[in-house]
């Protein structure tokens, strides 16, 4: 499904997809695959192997491959934010 695979021309259609769906959390499910993707995009931009990232954030590596598929229930907004800044990123611009 395009509009949820983390492709950056997707994120248009995610922002009403989850609405749309009548998911009552939606803005808080868009707000968070919002983070996942710039985590995703550091993650790729650095090269770092799910294990390496892992041991930088401080989480598992199934954790890493859980946001790194965007299966995001088990993550909190804040949690989010959190791993950004650890990579040294400032989420208000995400």
């Amino acid at each position: 499904m395009e509009a949820l695979n983390g492709d950056s021309r997707s994120l248009v259609v995610v922002e009403t997809y989850f609405a749309d769906l009548g998911f009552t959390d939606a803005a808080e499910r868009q707000a968070k695959r919002r983070l996942a993707y710039a985590l995703n995009q550091l993650l790729e931009a650095r090269k770092l192997s799910e294990a390496d990232a892992a041991k930088m954030v401080g989480v598992t590596e199934a954790k890493v491959s859980a946001f790194r598929n965007y299966q995001l229930a088990d993550f909190s907004f804040e949690q989010l934010v959190k791993l950004l800044s650890v990579l040294g990123q400032d989420s208000r611009s995400y």
